[in-house]
């Protein structure tokens, strides 16, 4: 009886009207009113019976990552977000963390006082669930992304796009969160921008502490446009800050230089051969007496990484025949090389770790017009990563090498206009794993009008490998501590149900998009971690181990709104809300052991959202301003609490509000300039029980990522 009420349903949202006749649609995009009315009139002259779609400009942005083909961002199937140029300079955003801070379901945090790790958790989810993409091209590797999403500048980006739950069907393991793509830049004109900005952090007992920061990029475009070039660089340097005068620091001190170019030939119609390079030098130290050599102090954990990386690729579009496919070579060498010690009884700690990654793509896409439109993709990926980690004292050494082959299947049908279904999969044999991994997908999409609706349902996999965290040197009560997996660790699978609605209304020169989405997302075989105690074959005195191990079933249910309201270019307002419930089925064991029986997931609120504005009274002026709200969330606080080296923190609210106001001014002949000013976490909103002294809980830090801070720059170029 199900079956066949379900093959009803298929029958009459998808089949029959497949063979109704779909209108030619012509479509308009706008960006105001006056272009409504214009485009609208043309049409009624030229005698055109045809009806008219009305796009508004930031619907007609073009993604990619939902369904690895290009499509509008009101027409994808998969919900996507998109922090473009725009929003990324409104929210002064350096670095891909900056950037993607803001934006409903995703939260960047601060995991350690002393580097400076950051990650970023989508619906709730640990850093290590998502997968970094540049251009859809996993290249960035588990000791990439320990500090990657400050490794990323926006010089590089010319737009993100953020798919939440079920990446793994398209991008294989590590994707079970979601994915998060940075479309690199492509120039279609000559141009050329630069900026110099001042940062300035207060300090009750560390004094005024200060950051400067550059940046340039610029294109250029042969006359015929075969042919162009994109370059960037830039650098940052930021002084340690101390929250609380115990000498310690809770922002690190950071030196970073990167640049990267990337060239376009188009040597046919329709083929064109692309090649990438990029570098980066990042350099980072926490703890106290910076003026001092490293072993003088009394902690010092420092971090150096050199990264440098490209890709080749050839695309082929054959238009005549609906076919297209393209050919890629991506590689990433990541070195880094580590301290961890001072003039204390723990000593020096000295390490190196080497990743070469490699990644081979081939991707085939063939149009069929056959009961609609079907784009069928087919493409294979092989991986293979090294990880070389070694400690000097011989405490510790790891030799691994990872290897993944994937093939990816998917339909993407159109049958009507206001219907699109994706069916596909990803079959993957990954080296840890003895079996291949089936992933399926499917995506639904029905419009009418201005109204949407995208249901999708995906599954995924984690494979039991080293994992970023693992190679990050976090401090605990004066120890490194480092994490291992167990003998018998398995894959972690997962599933993800989503649906989304929304809505488009325009009037009078208003704009306003309401959106809903619910989700609910199970992984089995969840990794924990838990301490090493001193029975056991991987303990060793002077580091904190921990294991990490399967620990039951994770679900992660929740409930996103979104609102924008527009008036022309006059003035906007947007509002994003999340409801999450993140729990695991068995409790943290750490804190079980202490009688604190706890089985939500530590970090993770169940309420969070933002609250943005931004106001242009008259041409050149704008005035931007943007509210974080946090709520309480569980923190576990490793240290000694009378009998007790545990316990479990409640955080309060946070709300981290930021205001900048700028001027851009047209100089004639297409050069601008632009000074701004923008005051960030302007009511100081943040952590104030930071441990103090060289034995704190390095991990013990939350909430919002910067403290109350100042920037001062300015923006020129043509």
């Amino acid at each position: 009886m199900r079956t066949k009420f379900v093959t009803m349903l298929i029958a009459i949202f998808v089949i029959v009207p497949a063979f109704i006749q779909a209108e030619e649609v012509d479509l308009i995009i706008i960006d105001d009113e006056e272009d409504i009315i214009e485009e609208v009139e043309e049409e009624k002259k030229e005698g055109s019976d045809e009806p008219v779609m009305i796009v508004d400009e930031a619907d007609a942005e073009i993604v990619v990552t939902g369904t690895r083909t290009e499509k509008r961002v009101e027409e994808a199937p998969v919900k996507t977000a998109v922090v473009n140029r725009e929003t990324m300079e409104r929210r002064n955003a350096a670095t891909l963390a900056d950037a993607v801070d803001g934006t409903t379901g995703v939260r960047v945090e601060n995991n350690c006082q002393n580097c400076g790790f950051n990650q970023v958790r989508l619906n709730g989810l640990d850093g290590n669930y998502s997968q970094i993409l540049i251009d859809g091209k996993p290249v960035y590797s588990a000791l990439a992304g320990v500090y990657g999403l400050e490794h990323i500048p926006v010089q590089m980006i010319d737009r993100i796009e953020i798919v939440k739950g079920g990446g793994s069907a398209l991008y294989g393991g590590n994707a079970i969160a979601g994915v998060i793509n940075v479309i690199t830049k492509r120039p279609d004109k000559n141009f050329a921008n630069m900026t110099m900005e001042t940062q300035l952090i207060p300090g009750d007992d560390s004094g005024l502490k200060k950051g400067l920061r550059l940046g340039a990029d610029g294109g250029i475009v042969s006359e015929d446009q075969r042919a162009a070039l994109f370059v960037y660089g830039g650098g940052l340097a930021r002084q340690p800050w101390d929250a609380n005068g115990d000498g310690f620091s809770e922002l690190g001190e950071i030196r970073q230089n990167y640049a990267g170019s990337t060239a376009y030939l188009t040597l046919f119609k329709g083929g064109e051969l692309e090649g990438k390079f990029n570098l980066m030098k990042d350099s980072r130290r926490g703890g106290d007496r910076f003026l001092r050599a490293k072993h003088k102090s009394e902690v010092t954990e420092s971090v150096d990484t050199d990264r440098w990386g490209g890709e080749i690729k050839w695309k082929h579009d054959i238009a005549s025949t609906g076919t297209s496919y393209d050919m890629s070579y991506g590689f990433a060498y990541t070195e880094r090389s580590s301290y961890y010690g001072g003039d204390d009884e723990f000593g020096d700690n000295y390490g190196k770790t080497k990743n070469p990654l490699h990644v081979w793509d081939v991707t085939a896409n063939q149009l069929v017009q056959f009961l609609g439109a079907m784009m069928f993709t087919a493409g294979i990926q092989y991986t293979l990563e090294d990880l070389d980690d070694f400690t000097a004292d011989g405490s510790r050494a790891v030799e691994e090498r990872y290897t993944n082959f994937g093939g990816i299947f998917q339909l993407d049908w159109v049958p009507v206009q206001w219907a699109n279904l994706v069916l596909g999969m990803r079959v993957d044999k990954h080296s840890e794993l003895s079996n291949p991994v089936v992933s399926p997908r499917t995506a639904l999409m029905l419009n009418h009008k201005n109204f949407r609706s995208r249901t999708s349902f995906s599954t995924g996999f984690r494979a039991p490998q080293i994992f970023d965290e693992d190679f990050h040197i976090s401090v605990v009560e004066g120890e490194p501590s480092p994490t291992f997996n167990s003998e018998d660790l398995e894959a972690e699978k997962s599933w993800n149900l989503s649906q989304q609605f929304d809505y488009t209304f325009r009037k009078n020169g208003y704009t306003l998009k309401p959106s809903i989405s619910g989700y609910f997302s199970q992984i089995y075989n969840a990794f924990n971690t838990k301490s090493i105690g001193e029975d056991d074959d991987l303990f060793f005195e002077g580091e904190n181990r921990r294991l990490r191990y399967n620990s039951g079933t994770t679900t992660v249910m929740g409930m996103e709104l979104e609102i924008d309201l527009a008036y022309k270019q006059l003035w906007s307002i947007e509002v994003g809300w999340t409801f999450e419930s993140a729990k695991n089925s068995e409790a943290d064991e750490d804190l079980l052991d202490i009688g604190i029986e706890e089985k939500r997931i530590l970090r993770t609120p169940n309420y969070y959202g933002y609250i943005a504005g931004s106001l242009t009274p008259w041409k050149g002026f704008e005035l931007t301003t943007a509210l974080n709200l946090t709520g309480p969330m569980k923190i576990k606080h490793e240290g000694e609490f009378g009998d007790d080296e545990f316990r479990l923190h409640t955080s309060e609210w946070f709300y981290d509000w930021d205001i900048t106001i700028g001027y851009k001014h047209e100089m004639g002949s297409g050069y601008y300039i632009k000074p701004y000013f923008a005051a960030k976490n302007i009511l100081n909103s943040f952590q104030k029980d930071f441990d103090e002294g060289p034995e704190r809980d390095a991990e013990y830090i939350y909430g919002p990522r910067n403290p109350r801070m100042f920037l001062l720059g300015i923006r020129g170029g043509l």
